[in-house]
């Protein structure tokens, strides 16, 4: 009765009923993990919230390159270097080809460019103030605000005559003040004195005239 048994156990086991059970059920077993996959295929927030990014709708450069249904291809763009991540059941890894290189280079690169751009500012911002203590050494003195006054009183006041010479003191830094005696050429009303000021503009390449003291038409 057992050698019966036995042979009809593995007839059972080696029958086509058992191999048809055997195939459906394995077929079963790999729906079951593709749809496992499926289910834990990573989705675009899982993405950002493994970057830290927030929950942001749109950042440039990052976001889902190619959707396999049970796994993804992601990308993420960042100072110009871009980097591949593979995402498979809800975590991400790193396929780029050398991670670190393109971001190296590029931070490296930026850098240099801001290093350049600075130091181009500061030569310029030198000298541009070396030519500002050259224009104020040639136009803050007694002599030059004197040569503008005059220059001044020609261009606009051609009918007044000064008589004598000019005093000219400093009033403040680049400020002057100019005392003349004064009166128009076909008035026969007396000399009247007059101070006038003379004060230069923050680059020193305009003059300024007003009157202190005095009238003059």
């Amino acid at each position: 009765m057992n050698t019966v048994n036995e042979k009809g156990d593995n007839s059972f086991f080696k029958s086509q009923k058992f191999k048809q059970a055997l195939s459906k059920k394995g077929w079963i077993i790999a729906g079951c993990i593709l749809l496992f996959f499926v289910i834990c295929n990573p989705s675009l927030e899982d993405f950002r919230s493994y970057l830290h990014l927030g929950s942001a709708r749109y950042y440039e450069g990052t976001g889902r390159d190619i959707n396999f249904l049970i796994g993804s291809i992601y990308s993420q763009n960042t100072y110009g270097a871009k980097k591949k991540y593979l995402g498979v059941l809800k975590n991400f890894i790193d396929i780029s080809s050398n991670p670190n290189a393109n971001r190296g280079s590029s931070d490296s690169d930026t850098t240099k460019k801001a290093d350049t751009a600075i130091s181009k500012m500061a030569d310029t911002n030198d000298t541009y103030q070396k030519s500002l203590k050259l224009k104020k050494l040639l136009a803050c003195t007694a002599e030059s605000a004197k040569g503008d006054f005059l220059s001044y009183m020609k261009f606009n006041y051609p009918d007044y005559k000064i008589y004598g010479e000019p005093v000219v003191r400093e009033q403040d830094d680049c400020v002057y003040e100019i005392q003349f005696t004064t009166r128009k050429q076909e008035d026969y009303a007396e000399k009247e004195v007059v101070i006038a000021q003379i004060s230069y503009d923050y680059d020193y390449s305009h003059y300024y005239f007003k009157t202190i003291r005095g009238v003059l038409y």
